[in-house]
């Protein structure tokens, strides 16, 4: 019998071929792979601690180091860019705060300085909210995740525009939304190199407004509303990984899931 916070027999057919261990992969086969998914999902969804885990799903530390090094081999991206074609008329730009919790900075005792340059590996930023990370996304017209970056919670939307823009190719892409954060001449010159359009709402700073169809810039809100279904998951919507990479990977996950519920 399902339980709660597990896989459908739906979501799992169309899944199963797509991850790492199946018999004529390289390596050892897993005959695991749906427990160890429910388990990672049960973490995503409740956001407990990994020694928390319900006996169910084996050793906490086994499954925490089973979904490190899917992490690090970016599995959960993959699988998510795997499930059918994206629809590219539209790429959207946005960022969100992420609280983090303050077991994603803690380690051994470390200079001020030091510990600066532990925090900007770890992409944490420090203000009087306390530590965050600034999750940067490109998702599609219907809301399906792109690309991501983590940056410190203080660093600016623009400067990471260029790295969600960086997979696609000229003519790939129709138009590119972003709001007003997005509005550089560096972010225009790339939208520019993909022969694509701009509707980026210019900045009141800007000697010469630049035109954007306010029209189509209302259609922004899909990736409004991605970031708000994300954060219904608990491990998206407070960071509790040191390790950046799996923090994306609970990120990814959860798009995966949006994408197929």
């Amino acid at each position: 019998m399902r339980r709660r916070h597990e896989l459908t027999d739906e979501q799992w057919e169309l899944i199963q071929d797509l991850l790492p261990g199946k018999a004529g992969d390289p390596g050892r086969t897993a005959i695991d792979n749906r427990l160890f998914v429910d388990a990672v999902l049960y973490v995503l969804k409740t956001g407990i601690p990994w020694d928390d885990l319900p006996a169910r799903f084996g050793k906490p530390n086994t499954v925490w180091k089973r979904y490190d090094r899917w992490c690090a081999n970016h599995v959960w991206q993959r699988i998510a860019r795997a499930l059918g074609e994206p629809d590219l008329e539209e790429v959207q730009l946005d960022s969100t705060m992420i609280k983090a919790h303050p077991v994603a900075s803690t380690g051994r005792r470390q200079s001020a300085g030091k510990k600066a340059d532990a925090h900007l590996r770890r992409c944490l930023g420090r203000s009087r909210g306390g530590l965050t990370t600034k999750l940067h996304a490109a998702v599609d017209r219907v809301g399906r995740l792109l690309q991501l970056t983590l940056t410190p919670g203080q660093r600016n939307d623009s400067t990471q525009a260029a790295a969600l823009l960086e997979q696609f190719q000229p003519h790939e892409v129709g138009h590119v939304l972003a709001d007003a954060a997005y509005d550089s001449d560096a972010t225009r010159k790339r939208v520019q190199q993909l022969k694509a359009k701009a509707c980026i709402k210019p900045i009141k700073a800007r000697k010469v407004r630049k035109r954007y169809d306010r029209t189509r810039y209302k259609n922004r809100n899909v990736v409004e509303r991605f970031f708000n279904r994300l954060k219904r998951f608990r491990r998206a919507a407070t960071r509790y990984d040191k390790k950046p990479t799996n923090f994306t990977g609970f990120i990814w996950l959860a798009a995966l899931m949006l994408q197929i519920s």
